[in-house]
């Protein structure tokens, strides 16, 4: 869970020797497929010493009601957490453009998240490379064929993480390490009415990641969420979460280190208890809202170590869920 992701840190101290398939970035699909090359994906680390995150990181939107945004206003994207906070589920999300201002509700142009099953394009006009501008959009499934100055940035439709400010983020190399540290301030044994009170802190944190609003508050509510899946106020606890709430209720305690020290089994690649805790209580309802998460946008978020013969270390995801995408900047030079 976003509580117990591995840092960066956590991961590169690890030798290389037992770490599963040591020279590939993904996990194939079985043992005897080969490692897939690389294709249009790339690292963070490419990503950040390239420069090409700082570019996303300096977009900013033609329009900031291309923003998508939770629906409706106020809601929390978890169930779980809506119940212990007393608030409304959301029931998707809105490109704040379609926001009916005046009485909250949607307008009959907006559809809820999951409808469009589209890709997210970043659109950029002639004057992009001076205005450092951009339009946000969802193109529709059918379409096969990209305009000039149009690119696609993730698989699926656009959400709340879709954003150029919130791919620059997810370029972050540290981003797992940010978000240990700001999933570390939320106490499992506090009272709700404490829990409560902290959500503020913890998307303040997330938010200074680099996050957008809507992004940091979604990272924060999943954070919560999976904390919740081991604790009692879970309608029904994972066995994973509760393994995992137990040896990190104290994250620097010597049990959750161990258990953290290793995100895949060295033997057959499988998440460790805590990242399975994660995916199963909270991956799903996550990539509804986020629209973008590293894997749809093509983005490998593991390291290579180049004190341990260049292994590649960190968390290890299936190979057929990392999308065929670049992201491109189109005032690179050619």
């Amino acid at each position: 869970m976003k509580l117990l992701l591995l840092s960066f840190l956590l991961a590169v101290s690890v030798q290389a020797q037992g770490l599963c398939e040591p020279g590939c970035h993904c996990i194939p699909e079985d043992d005897e497929d080969m490692c897939p090359e690389f294709g249009n994906r790339k690292t963070a680390v490419t990503y950040s010493v390239t420069g090409v995150s700082t570019f996303f990181g300096g977009l900013g939107l033609e329009d900031e009601d291309d923003l998508f945004t939770f629906y409706p206003t106020g809601c929390q994207p978890f169930p779980l957490v809506a119940g212990l906070f007393g608030g409304l589920p959301c029931e998707g999300v809105v490109q704040k453009s379609d926001y009916d201002e005046v009485d909250g509700k949607k307008s009959s142009k907006s559809s809820k998240s999951g409808k469009n099953r589209g890709r997210c394009v970043f659109d950029y006009d002639d004057d992009a490379c001076v205005s450092n501008k951009y339009s946000l959009k969802t193109q529709s499934k059918g379409a096969t064929k990209n305009k000039k100055g149009s690119f696609v940035t993730h698989e699926g439709p656009c959400g709340v993480c879709s954003s150029a400010q919130d791919l620059a983020t997810n370029m972050r190399p540290d981003l797992d390490q940010g978000a240990f540290g700001c999933s570390g301030q939320i106490d499992a044994t506090d009272p709700p009415t404490s829990l409560v009170n902290s959500f503020t802190t913890v998307q303040n944190c997330f938010a200074s990641l680099g996050f957008t609003n809507d992004c940091a508050l979604l990272w924060t509510s999943n954070a919560f969420n999976t904390l919740l899946f081991g604790t009692p106020f879970s309608p029904m606890p994972i066995p994973d979460c509760e393994l995992c709430l137990d040896a990190c209720s104290t994250i620097t305690s010597p049990e959750c280190m161990q258990l953290t020290m290793f995100p895949n089994d060295p033997n057959t690649c499988e998440l460790n208890p805590c990242l399975q805790c994660d995916e199963d209580a909270s991956g799903e309802i996550f990539s509804k809202f986020a629209g973008r998460t590293r894997r749809n946008s093509g983005i490998v978020s593991t390291v290579q170590n180049p004190t341990a013969g260049n292994a590649w270390v960190g968390v290890k995801r299936e190979c057929d869920t990392i999308a065929d995408i670049e992201q491109v900047n189109p005032c690179a030079p050619f």
